[in-house]
C-alpha cells in the first residue's frame, strides 16, 4: 500500500514537472510573439507616421484581436513637448508591452524689441587731424560720413521702425546734438525722422561746403556744443543716463568714436575720486582713464583704479551694449607706448565690441559692422513646431 502511494505521489510530480515545463515553454513562447506583436504595431504605426500618413496627436487609443491568438491595445499620449505610444500585447502565458516616445520641437517666436541707439561722437579739436597721413580728409569728415552711413543703414531696414537714434557730443563738456534751430536730436524730444537726422549731420559737421574735406572743429557746430579737451567718460555718462530715463523694454545700445586718449573728467557721485580734472594738466591722465573703466566697466566687472590701486565695481547697466572704435596715433616714445596700451585695453577689456585704427577712412565700415552686430543680436527668432505628417 505504501508502496502504491509512493509511486502515485512521484508520477504526479513527475508529471507537475513536465506541465511547468510546458508552461515556460508556452511562457517563453508567449513572450517572444506578444513582444514581436507589440514591437510590430509600434513599428507600424511610426512607419505611418513619419510617412506622413497619421498624425499622433489625431490617433485614438484602440485595441484589437490578432490571428495569432494575442490581444493587442494601442495608447497614444501628447504631454507638452513629448508624443507616447504604448502597444501592450496580452497571451494566456505573457505580457509585453513596448513603449516609443517622440520630442516635439518647441514652437516659439521670440519678439524682437524696439532699439535705441545713442553715437556718442567726438567734438575735439583733435579730430581735425588728418585722417591718415597723406589724407585730403580729416578725422571730423571721417566721423561725419560713418555717421552718415549708420543712419542711412538704419534707414534702408524693412523694420526700420523698431529703431531710435540719438547723437551726444563730447569734449571736456557734454551736449546732445542739436539741429540748427537748437533741437536736441533724440527720440525723446520728438526727432522726426533719420532722413532729419542725415541732413542735420552733414550740416552740422561740415561747413562751408567749400573746406568739405578738411573739416575742422571750428567748422562745425561743436564749438557752440562742448568745450575741448577728451572726457570720454562723460561722453558714456552722457548716454547711458540717457537710458536709465527711457522705457526699459528696448535693446540699447552706444556706439562711440573716439581719437584721443581720455585726459580729462567731471564729477560724478557714481564713480570713485569725484573731482573735476581738466586735460591741460597732465596729472589728470590717470584720473580720466579711470573714469573712462567706471563708466565702460559693466556692473558685473570690476576694476583696478591707477590712481588708489584699489578695485571697484563699473555702473554701466549691462544690458546697455557698448561698440567703440578708437582712432589712436601710433606711439613714438614708452612713455606713450604705455599710455596707449593702457587706453587699448581699457577699450578691449570692458566695451561688447571694440576696434583701434591709425586709419579713420575706415571708420565707415566699423560702424558698419557694429550695425550689423547690433541687428543681429536683436532679430526675430522663429522656431517652427514640426509635427509629424504634417
Amino acid at each position: 500500500m505504501l508502496l502504491s502511494v509512493v509511486s502515485i505521489f512521484i508520477i504526479t510530480l513527475i508529471q507537475s514537472r513536465i506541465i511547468l515545463s510546458l508552461r515556460r515553454s508556452l511562457s517563453a513562447a508567449d513572450t517572444i510573439l506578444s513582444t514581436y506583436a507589440a514591437e510590430s504595431e509600434i513599428n507600424d504605426v511610426l512607419a505611418r507616421i513619419v510617412g506622413g500618413y497619421e498624425n499622433v496627436g489625431d490617433l485614438d487609443d484602440y485595441e484589437k484581436d490578432l490571428i495569432d491568438g494575442s490581444h493587442l491595445i494601442v495608447d497614444f499620449a501628447t504631454n507638452a513637448d513629448v508624443q507616447t505610444i504604448v502597444a501592450t500585447t496580452q497571451r494566456p502565458y505573457a505580457v509585453s508591452k513596448i513603449k516609443a516616445e517622440r520630442t516635439i520641437p518647441r514652437e516659439f517666436v521670440t519678439t524682437a524689441e524696439n532699439i535705441e541707439i545713442v553715437l556718442v561722437m567726438d567734438c575735439t579739436g583733435s579730430m581735425g587731424s588728418k585722417a591718415r597721413q597723406g589724407s585730403q580728409t580729416t578725422r571730423f569728415y571721417e566721423q561725419r560720413e560713418a555717421v552718415k552711413s549708420f543712419v542711412k543703414g538704419v534707414m534702408d531696414l524693412p523694420d526700420s521702425d523698431r529703431f531710435t537714434l540719438g547723437v551726444v557730443v563730447y569734449g571736456y563738456t557734454t551736449s546732445w546734438y542739436k539741429d540748427a534751430s537748437g533741437a536736441e536730436l533724440k527720440s525723446l524730444s520728438g526727432m522726426a525722422n533719420f532722413q532729419k537726422l542725415y541732413n542735420e549731420a552733414h550740416s552740422g559737421f561740415g561747413n562751408p561746403p567749400e573746406t568739405d574735406l578738411n573739416i575742422r572743429r571750428e567748422d562745425t557746430r561743436c564749438p557752440s556744443l562742448v568745450e575741448d579737451y577728451t572726457n570720454t567718460g562723460a561722453g558714456l555718462r552722457k548716454a547711458e543716463d540717457y537710458f536709465n530715463d527711457i522705457n526699459q523694454d528696448v535693446s540699447k545700445a552706444i556706439v562711440l568714436v573716439t581719437d584721443g586718449i581720455p585726459n580729462s573728467k567731471t564729477k560724478d557721485s557714481f564713480c570713485p575720486n569725484n573731482i573735476n580734472c581738466h586735460g591741460s594738466n597732465a596729472g589728470c591722465f590717470d584720473d580720466a582713464r579711470d573714469y573712462l573703466r567706471c563708466r565702460i566697466a559693466d556692473s558685473g566687472s570690476q576694476y583696478l583704479s591707477e590712481v588708489s590701486n584699489r578695485s571697484f565695481f563699473g555702473v554701466r547697466d549691462p544690458n546697455v551694449k557698448v561698440y567703440a572704435v578708437t582712432v589712436l596715433d601710433s606711439p613714438k616714445n614708452n612713455e606713450e607706448e604705455e599710455i596707449f596700451t593702457k587706453t587699448v585695453g581699457i577699450f578691449s577689456q570692458y566695451s561688447n565690441s571694440y576696434y583701434n585704427l591709425t586709419n579713420a577712412t575706415q571708420l565707415t565700415q566699423i560702424l558698419e559692422s557694429f550695425l550689423e552686430e547690433i541687428i543681429k543680436e536683436n532679430s526675430v527668432i522663429t522656431i517652427e513646431r514640426i509635427i509629424p505628417g504634417q
